[in-house]
C-alpha cells in the first residue's frame, strides 16, 4: 500500500509523488559513517600546578576565601578541578592559598601534610576525592501512566524536588507524552522508568499489517494540523505535531555538566531518509556555558546532525543493538510500505533523492540490505553537556516533532538524567 493511495491522508501524497520526481543515483558513504578512537593505555602524563608536579591519580585542594576546589591529574594528563565544600579548619589538610600555588611552596597552617610535599595521592583523601563521575542523588518516583504532567515526565528521567526549579507549559497533546516501566519490552539502561515523548500516540499500539492501522504510527497520528515555529535554534519553517517539555533546573553547587540517556525511532524510515519529511528530537540548553551564552541543540552525532533519520546512529534492521520487533518502529508488513521497485530506485528501499545537501545515503541503501520494515531507530544513545560552575539555573527543552507533513509518526525515550562534577564535551555518542 503506497503513500499515494487514496486511502491515506491528502498530506500524504505529495510526499511519494515528490520521492517519484526527484530519485537519483545514491551516493557512495552513509550519513556520515562511524568513527571511534582507538582505545588509550595509561598515560605517564603529569600535571603542573603552581610549582607542583601531579601524577596522574594525584590531588589538591586550593581555597581562596570561602570557595574551594579539589583538582585531580587525569591519566591523559589533563588538570581537572571542581567546585566543593571547604573542610572545617582542623582538617583542612593540603588547603593552599592561591598566592602560593603561584609562587612558593607553602604548607596551610593546620595542614598534616609532611613538609617536603604537599601532593596527597587521590586515594589517601577521606570522602572528598575528586572522582570525575555522576553526582548520586535521591531516586524519584515514576508515574507510569499516558497523558502525563511535565511533572511526571521530568520525574521519570530522574529530574524531581529540589532540582526543579520551575517547569514551563507543556506543547502538544497530553497523549502525545507518557512514563513507562518498558517500552515494548525494551528497558532502560540506568533505570526501571522511562519518559516517552512522541509526534503521535505515546501509546501507540505494535499492529501493522498490509494497509497500516489509522491508530499506529503509519500513517500516523495528527494532533494538529497547525504549524508551530521551529524549535531549532536557528528558526526556520514552521513544523507539525509538536511536543515539548521545558523545565528549569536548579544545578548541584559541584555540578559541572549533565547526562542523560535516550532512543529514537521514526516511521519516516527508510522511505525518507535525507527527505523533507525528517522528524526531528532535539535538546535545547540555555546555559552560560554555551558559546555567546546562545541556546543550542546538545544532542547531535560526530556529524553535527541532529537527531533524525538521518543521523549516522540510525540503525538498519541487520546492525540492531536493541531488537524493534515488538515495537511499532520495528514490524514488517505483509508488503512493502511503498511500491517497490520505483523508477531508478532499482531493489532499493531507500530514496535516492537528496533535499538536504549535508545528508548522503547511507551504504545499506544500495547493498542489497532487506529493508522491508516499518521504522526503525538509534539504539540507546548518551547526551552529555557541560554547564558553568556556580549556575544556579539552566533551562532544558526536549521537543520532538513532525516536519514537511504530519503523517508519518516519530518517539523518543528518555531516562536516567545525572548531574556531573566534571565538565564533558557536547555531543551524543552510542552506549
Amino acid at each position: 500500500m503506497d503513500r499515494a493511495s487514496s486511502s491515506l491522508p491528502a498530506l500524504a501524497q505529495p510526499r511519494i509523488l515528490a520521492l517519484i520526481a526527484l530519485l537519483v543515483a545514491a551516493p557512495a558513504g552513509g550519513c556520515g559513517s562511524d568513527s571511534s578512537e582507538g582505545a588509550r593505555g595509561p598515560s605517564a602524563l603529569t600535571c603542573t600546578l603552581g610549582t607542583d608536579t601531579l601524577r596522574p591519580g594525584e590531588s589538591s585542594l586550593l581555597v581562596d576565601g570561602a570557595a574551594c576546589e579539589r583538582c585531580v591529574c587525569s591519566s591523559s594528563g589533563e588538570l581537572r578541578c571542581v567546585a566543593v565544600a571547604c573542610p572545617p579548619p582542623d582538617d583542612a589538610a593540603d588547603v593552599r592559598d592561591p598566592e602560593d600555588v603561584a609562587g612558593e611552596d607553602t604548607i596551610a597552617p593546620d595542614s598534616d601534610v609532611g613538609e617536603t610535599s604537599d601532593v596527597v595521592p587521590a586515594d589517601t583523601w577521606d570522602d572528598e576525592v575528586f572522582v570525575p563521575g555522576p553526582i548520586e542523588a535521591g531516586g524519584c518516583p515514576c508515574p507510569v501512566g499516558t497523558s502525563s504532567s511535565p511533572e511526571a515526565f521530568l520525574s521519570a528521567i530522574g529530574v524531581c524536588g529540589d532540582g526543579v526549579r520551575s517547569v514551563g507549559q507543556a506543547v502538544g497533546d497530553p497523549q502525545q507524552r507518557a512514563v513507562v516501566q518498558d517500552y515494548f519490552g525494551i528497558l532502560g539502561q540506568r533505570t526501571n522508568c522511562m519518559a516517552v515523548l512522541s509526534t503521535g500516540r505515546a501509546d501507540a499500539p505494535a499492529r501493522v499489517g498490509t494497509a497500516f492501522n489509522p491508530d499506529g504510527v503509519q500513517p500516523g497520528t495528527g494532533f494538529s494540523e497547525a504549524r508551530f515555529p521551529n524549535p531549532r535554534p536557528s528558526g526556520g519553517d514552521g513544523v507539525l505535531d509538536l511536543a515539548q517539555i521545558r523545565v528549569e533546573l536548579a544545578p548541584p553547587p559541584n555540578a559541572r555538566g549533565f547526562e542523560f540517556n535516550f532512543m529514537f525511532f521514526s516511521a519516516e524510515w527508510p522511505e525518507y531518509l535525507c527527505q523533507q519529511y525528517n522528524d526531528a528530537f532535539l535538546t535545547l540548553l540555555d546555559s552560560r556555558a554555551n558559546p555567546e551564552g546562545r541556546v543550542r541543540n546538545v544532542s547531535f552525532d560526530q556529524f553535527g546532525n541532529e537527531v533524525s533519520v538521518n543521523i549516522s546512529f540510525f540503525e538498519a534492521p541487520h546492525q540492531w543493538t536493541v531488537d524493534l520487533r515488538g515495537t511499532p518502529f520495528g514490524l514488517r508488513p505483509a508488503a512493502p510500505p511503498i511500491g517497490l521497485p520505483l523508477p531508478g530506485l532499482a531493489a532499493d528501499r531507500c530514496p535516492g533523492a537528496s533535499f538536504r545537501s549535508e545528508c548522503t545515503l547511507p551504504a545499506y541503501c544500495r547493498d542489497g540490505t532487506d529493508l522491508n520494515y516499518v521504522g526503525s531507530g538509534t539504539g540507546w544513545l548518551r547526551t552529555t553537556a557541560p554547564i558553568e560552575a556556580g549556575e544556579e539555573t539552566i533551562t532544558l527543552t526536549f521537543s520532538i516533532h513532525d516536519e514537511g507533513d504530519n503523517v508519518y509518526d516519530s518517539l523518543v525515550l528518555i531516562e536516567g538524567f545525572r548531574w556531573l562534577n566534571y565538565a564533558p564535551e557536547t555531543g551524543t555518542g552510542k552506549l
